[in-house]
């Protein structure tokens, strides 16, 4: 496991490594499945985009509801994000990936701030529990931030843990919001490559989306890095 150290030493339970290589295995499975149902005739491009023509509202509503329960399952939703650029391609699978992500969080967040901090009031107060609240409240956006930029464990997940913590609700929409964009646009594109791949046969295509993913993907390791610094400066000029 990774986390987000501060002066105290306390280290909050961020996804690391491993989390890590079960998100990538996860959504690579996603892309072996989708490529077997194809091969077999199972996979049917024009019935999917009739489906997605016939239900305009419904579809979308599903996936944004899938995503949600997904995430209050605690289940990655990294392949979900690449379901969404396989369906609906880049543009649109954008939107209701990040509306998917944000709904989700959302849910989590506020189930947390009312039901779970009633139902589990005197856990708050134990002291690990308490240190834990403690350093959320002290790095308050940083640590949503970190949060986004983990892969795995959904973040939307940890809107549990952000809603018990003083951060205010529009500060972890905004920064859920901003730091999820690198991961959203990554794997929004690797799925539009497999559709490239896999219903139109159109490799220059693929690799043209798969490099988008990849250049985004770049920057998202490079970002992660600093903002684990900037959650640590933060800590300790508190």
């Amino acid at each position: 496991m990774a986390g987000a150290s501060g002066a105290d030493g306390l280290v909050l339970p961020l996804p690391g490594g491993r989390a890590r290589l079960i998100g990538v295995v996860a959504a690579v499975l996603v892309v072996a499945v989708l490529a077997a149902l194809n091969l077999s005739g199972a996979l049917d491009a024009q019935r999917i985009e009739d489906i997605l023509v016939r239900h305009p509202a419904l579809a979308p509503a599903a996936y944004i509801a899938v995503h949600a329960i997904a995430a209050a399952a605690f289940v990655p939703c990294s392949p979900l994000t690449l379901l969404a650029g396989f369906l609906w391609g880049p543009y649109t699978g954008l939107a209701y990936s990040i509306a998917g992500a944000l709904a989700a969080a959302c849910f989590t967040f506020m189930l947390s701030r009312t039901v779970l901090r009633t139902a589990f009031r005197n856990y708050l107060e134990h002291p690990v529990v308490a240190g834990v609240i403690g350093t959320l409240n002290r790095h308050e956006w940083r640590l949503v931030a970190l949060a986004q930029l983990n892969p795995v464990v959904p973040a939307s997940s940890l809107g549990y843990l952000f809603g018990l913590s003083t951060i205010p609700f529009g500060q972890f929409l905004a920064a859920s919001f901003v730091f999820m964009l690198p991961l959203q646009i990554a794997l929004v594109s690797f799925g539009v490559s497999t559709r490239h791949a896999l219903f139109a046969g159109d490799f220059a295509g693929f690799g043209a989306w798969f490099l988008l993913g990849a250049v985004v993907l770049l920057v998202f390791l490079l970002i992660k890095p600093a903002l684990r610094a900037l959650a640590k400066r933060g800590d300790e000029n508190a």
